[in-house]
């Protein structure tokens, strides 16, 4: 019997291993380089990598926001299982691996996501 995503998320859910935080939020935005701008000056967020199709900024509270364009990556809610990789992940081009996974009861989509190195990038050097 083949296993779906749902499957192997309810038997960790459900299997005692209900250990995550959340790694980030990412929203859509129709124009990321002016998205940043506004983060840093309204929110005092600091830019982490910008790119044309994506952001990640970090509030002053340590909450991550990812700025994602249309098409690129659903808007979502990503978290940090206390887990081994499961699913079916997918490799991203920051070396993390997740899967997204919609909530069926509302319009929530959560990814599930890995780190295989540390997260550095300095947005400075992005923007040039």
């Amino acid at each position: 019997m083949e296993q779906t995503k749902t499957d192997v998320t309810q038997r960790f859910i459900q299997g005692g291993i209900t250990t995550y935080r959340l790694d980030h939020i990412a929203i859509e935005a129709h124009d990321i380089p002016a998205s940043v701008r506004w983060h840093e000056e309204v929110l005092g967020a600091s830019c982490k990598y910008i790119d044309e199709t994506w952001a990640l900024l970090t509030l002053i509270d340590g909450t991550k926001v990812a700025l994602v364009t249309k098409g690129q990556h659903p808007p979502h809610i990503a978290i940090v299982p206390d887990a081994d990789p499961f699913g079916d992940i997918k490799a991203h081009r920051d070396g993390s691996y997740s899967f997204y996974q919609k909530d069926p009861h509302s319009t929530a989509v959560y990814e599930w996501i890995w780190y295989s190195k540390p997260q550095a990038s300095d947005c400075a050097e992005s923007k040039t």
